[in-house]
Parts: C-alpha cells; sequence; structure tokens
C-alpha cells in the first residue's frame, strides 16, 4: 500500500468516524443526559471535543488494520 492510499485511508476513516460520533453517538448522548438538549452544550462538547478524539482513534485503527493486512499478504505471490 502506498503512503497516498494510506493517507486517503486515514483521511476516509476519520471522516467516517466523525460523522459516526454525530450520528449515533449523540442521541445516545442526549439520552443519557435526561433527554434535552437546550442549549445545544452537549452538541458542541459532541463536536468539539468527543467526535475529533474518536474520529482519530477510527483513522489509527484503519492504519493498523491496513499494516496488518498488507504484512498478511506479501508471502503471496501475485499472477
Amino acid at each position: 500500500m502506498s503512503g497516498f492510499q494510506k493517507l486517503l485511508l486515514f483521511l476516509a476513516a476519520v471522516i467516517g468516524g466523525y460523522l459516526f460520533s454525530m450520528v449515533a453517538l449523540y442521541p445516545l448522548a442526549v439520552s443519557l443526559s435526561g433527554g434535552h438538549d437546550m442549549n445545544g452544550g452537549i452538541a458542541m462538547g459532541m463536536a468539539f471535543t468527543i467526535a475529533p478524539v474518536v474520529a482519530i482513534v477510527c483513522g489509527l485503527v484503519a492504519l493498523a488494520w491496513a499494516a496488518r493486512r498488507g504484512k498478511a499478504g506479501e508471502g503471496r505471490e501475485e499472477k
């Protein structure tokens, strides 16, 4: 896997992780806090602190998965 492909994989995983956080984890956080986000505090906390951390973790996991997958296929010959 080339460096450019790794960069694209990382960016795709970061974007996917951020969207997952905002779409799936935000409603969970609102329901855990009592069901009301009247002033947007939970949304801002999710958008500026929790979602970026989840996004970076998703990006790093994707890179680790790709590296492990690449090492597993090194012994095979392509035809």
